[in-house]
C-alpha cells in the first residue's frame, strides 16, 4: 500500500473524521467475528487492520504495542484460523463481508 512519507492513517474509530478504510470496517468487523470467534480482542483488532489495509508496523502503533507483538499475534492468529497467510485471511474476511453486505442490502429493498 502506498502512502505519503510521514501520513498515518487512524484505523480505528476515534470519534473524529472517518477515513475511507473505517467505512467498511463494522461489516469487516462483523465478518472476522462470523468466521473466526476464537479471536481474542487484540487478534481481532490486528486482522480488522489488516483487512483496511494497515501494514504490521501501522497496527503496532495503533495498538500501542511492539513489531514483535503484532508478529506474535499473527502467529496466533494463523494457529486459530488455520490459514497461513495475511492474504488468504484477508480475502476470507472481504468476501464474508460482501456476502453480508450484499445479503442486508437485499432485505432493505
Amino acid at each position: 500500500m502506498n502512502r505519503k512519507a510521514g501520513s498515518q492513517t487512524r484505523l480505528m474509530p476515534t470519534g473524529g473524521e472517518t477515513t475511507s478504510s473505517q467505512v467498511g470496517a463494522p461489516y469487516l468487523s462483523q465478518a472476522i467475528k462470523s468466521l473466526h470467534s476464537a479471536l481474542s480482542p487484540k487478534e481481532h483488532a490486528v486482522a480488522l487492520a489488516a483487512a483496511c489495509g494497515a501494514e504490521d508496523k501501522e497496527i503496532a502503533s495503533e495498538l500501542a504495542c511492539t513489531l514483535s507483538t503484532v508478529r506474535t499475534l499473527w502467529q496466533r492468529i494463523y494457529k486459530k484460523t488455520r490459514t497461513t497467510s495475511k492474504r488468504r485471511l484477508i480475502s476470507e474476511i472481504w468476501n464474508e463481508a460482501c456476502r453480508h453486505r450484499l445479503i442486508e442490502a437485499h432485505v432493505i429493498y
